[in-house]
């Protein structure tokens, strides 16, 4: 049988098995390293079922030679198995069917370095990818199995495997790597959420936990596990006196073989400025009301900011990065809640014929307002047939009068860490149309750059980083980051936005809008924003709105929201929702289908939609004077609520969900319920299928009294760890919410 030694499993003509800890149910990739031991040997990595006799393997087999040598040019084949057998799996797969195979690329079988694989598995497509040392070498399509509890490991005498792990690709693909303080400080310095009913630096972090840096010599080290020369710093410091302005210095070293040593960027700089907004004390968690007057009858709230370095230099993998409260470091405390580490370089001016903003008298290297100047570039190079490509190059560009991005126009910057759009004007009261950011037309395209608002410092309207026009189609935001705004983006029309960062908005991160069509949002990373960090919205607040429809939410990683939901889902058809992970809410659910009963926000129905294979973690909170009407909320939340806007005289705005689909999500840690299940509007052929939730603080799935439903299914759902005393299925509407029930483990 294999052997198990230095993390390495020995092949003796055995199989090794391991249960996962749920059913996979998933997009899936697993991971895996196979050394040979000469010819004449055989190593395969399968997802099986718990009875070990069906799924599929991939197998490197370098059997076989000629007399003039070893087949396949001594390389191996590799090949994908299909395993439907009475018994389980033998060592050599004896009987299993071949679906293909292919010479192993440029993989000897006498190589000393393991070959690399990486095996895909779509669940919708039922197609499998087999990637050797990153190269594409097979697929085959196979639709007779979609779920798997099981992953083995099988081969002949000598042979190695290594590295065999399996992932999940939910959530955002990142180019940095986040490590979290309190992971990594002594436990003495580690703070966590006590109270999650009460504001407080732990229920705003990641993680709900943070590390504490209050005397002279205080430090934590964050280890370098990739070579890096840039750091985000997620910190609290003291707030300033009201209306006054203040800056804080933290030490920054880098730690080698245990020795400090100098970084060339110096100190961390921090200021409070952005952060530090106050409630009523009389309603501490109803954030409405957030102002920066922080008179002694307001409750704080909004303590953490962040801070973006450019180290100066290359932190090889080994370093440790140093944060240490030194003597000259005079806050009363610094709060440090994570750390980001990333390689950056700046990136090349485009290919394409491009007009640089330089030649039109934009600097990037002083201060002086350069709106007119990078506006008349954008005028200028729509100008052309084809349009030509505006380049910012690399520098801090200050803007006071949002952006009109002509249609057809491409923008692009040298990086996110490296062209800087700021906006430095106060937005005036009332007045939704901002003094910065991007008014997208169709077919345009804005990439590579990093935009922040200097000038606000509260939630009043005004400003957002990317508006997608009603009626616009075909733009692109790829790649940009997004700081202090008020929402990053506003969108409509139809268009996408990927691979971008949203961090720390007075409102939403990104939102869909209404009359919005076929909108995508993927790979993004959203943090710390004010509301929803991520939405899809199909509200009626003026005459003329239509039905947003097939809008998509996939893959993106949303955390520490301290206002409003990870992911919400307020009306409209056709949407998808899907693999999103979504951590870390202070006072809302993760995730929510919000049908409100609200006069600004009353929602077209929602319909024909699927919410599935979503992540949703420490999520649900204690909102006051929200729609949650104070109650402890769930981590997964469905409100279907009755409107009627005045704008439409007697038209009732009828907001009910209608043929959904909420399947394969993971609902863990949640801070009260699970699910919950609310609003007296009709809820028909909503269906509950393979969810699992796991460790609540309440109930496991409550129907709230008043709510209606019918041809309502739950089957093969999951609910543990359900604190004593609390049920973990209650229909407290049972004779208006009819549900069928069938296979569920109600634990």
């Amino acid at each position: 049988m294999p052997t198990l030694s230095r993390g390495r499993l020995l092949l003796h003509n055995g199989v090794a098995e391991t249960q996962l800890s749920e059913p996979l149910t998933y997009d899936a990739e697993i991971a895996f390293d196979v050394r040979h031991a000469g010819f004449q040997k055989f190593a395969w990595v399968g997802l099986l079922s718990k009875d070990s006799n069906s799924g599929y393997a991939v197998s490197w087999d370098s059997s076989g030679t000629t007399p003039s040598g070893p087949m396949w040019g001594g390389k191996g084949i590799v090949r994908i198995h299909k395993i439907d057998q009475q018994t389980p799996v033998s060592f050599d797969l004896y009987g299993t069917a071949l679906l293909g195979g292919v010479s192993a690329g440029n993989q000897l079988i006498t190589d000393s370095e393991p070959a690399h694989f990486r095996v895909c598995w779509s669940v919708d497509s039922r197609r499998i990818d087999v990637y050797m040392n990153e190269s594409l070498v097979h697929s085959y399509i196979d639709s007779d199995f979609s779920s798997f509890q099981r992953v083995a490991v099988g081969g002949s005498e000598g042979d190695v495997v290594d590295n065999v792990r399996v992932r999940i690709p939910i959530g955002a693909e990142l180019p940095f790597e986040t490590c979290e303080a309190e992971d990594t400080a002594h436990p003495g310095l580690v703070r966590r959420l006590e109270d999650p009913t009460v504001s407080s630096p732990a229920r705003e972090a990641s993680g709900r936990s943070y590390a504490h840096l209050g005397t002279v010599g205080d430090y934590i080290d964050i280890p370098v596990s990739s070579p890096a020369n840039t750091a985000v710093f997620r910190v609290c410091v003291p707030d300033a006196p009201s209306g006054s302005s203040v800056t804080y210095t933290l030490t920054l070293q880098k730690v080698v073989n245990g020795v400090e040593q100098s970084l060339q960027a110096g100190p961390v700089v921090i200021s409070p400025t952005h952060a530090w907004l106050y409630a009523n004390a009389s309603t501490p968690n109803d954030y409405e009301g957030l102002s920066n007057d922080s008179s002694p009858d307001r409750k704080p709230c909004v303590f953490w900011d962040e801070v973006r370095v450019r180290l100066g230099e290359e932190l090889p993998t080994g370093t440790k990065l140093r944060l240490k409260k030194s003597q000259g470091d005079t806050a009363e405390y610094y709060l440090v809640d994570l750390v980001d580490l990333e390689f950056a370089t700046p990136i090349a001016p485009p290919a394409e014929p491009f007009l640089s903003v330089a030649d039109f008298g934009a600097s990037g290297s002083d201060s002086a307002d350069d709106t007119a100047a990078i506006q008349q570039c954008l005028n200028a190079a729509s100008a052309y047939e084809p349009k030509k490509v505006v380049w910012i190059p690399s520098g801090r560009y200050y803007q006071q009068q949002p952006f009109t991005v002509p249609a057809g126009v491409k923008v692009r910057g040298a990086g996110p860490w490296f062209t800087e759009i700021l906006g430095s004007q106060v937005d005036p009261p009332d007045d939704w149309s901002g003094t910065m950011g991007f008014k997208l037309d169709s077919d345009v395209e804005v990439s590579d750059l990093f935009v922040e608002s200097l000038a606000r410092t509260g939630r009043s309207i005004g400003s957002n980083a990317f508006d997608g026009g009603k009626g616009k189609t075909g733009w692109k935001v790829n790649n940009v980051w997004i700081s202090h705004t008020l929402t990053g983006f506003w969108v409509q029309g139809t268009g996408q936005v990927r691979n971008c960062r949203v961090r720390f908005t007075y409102a939403d991160g990104i939102t869909i809008a209404h009359s919005a069509n076929g909108v995508l949002i993927e790979n993004n990373h959203v943090r710390g924003c004010g509301d929803d960090g991520t939405a899809i919205l199909s509200h009626r607040t003026h005459t003329g709105d239509t039905r947003t429809e097939n809008c998509t939410l996939r893959r993106n990683t949303v955390s520490a929201i301290w206002w409003g939901m990870n992911g919400d889902l307020g009306g409209g058809k056709g949407h998808l929702v899907e693999y999103n992970y979504l951590v870390d809410n202070a006072l809302f659910p993760g995730l929510g289908i919000n049908q409100p009963v609200s006069e600004d926000f009353g929602m077209f129905a929602l319909e024909n939609s699927i919410v599935r294979r979503n992540l949703v973690l420490r999520s649900g909170g204690f909102a006051r004077g929200t729609p949650l009407n104070g109650q402890w909320g769930s981590a997964l939340w469905i409100l279907a609520g009755n409107s009627n806007n005045g704008l439409f005289g007697s038209e009732a705005i009828h907001a009910a969900i209608n043929n959904v689909t909420i399947a394969d999500n993971r609902i863990l840690d949640a801070t009260y319920k699970g699910l919950q299940i609310q609003g007296g509007a009709p809820q028909y052929a909503v269906s509950f299928l393979r969810n699992i939730i796991r460790k609540t603080g309440d109930f496991g799935v409550l129907i709230e009294p008043g709510s209606v439903g019918q041809s309502i299914l739950f089957e093969r759902n999951t609910v543990t760890c359900v604190p004593e005393g609390k049920s973990v299925f209650v229909n407290a509407s049972p004779t208006t919410y009819t549900a069928e029930s069938y296979n569920n483990s109600w634990n």
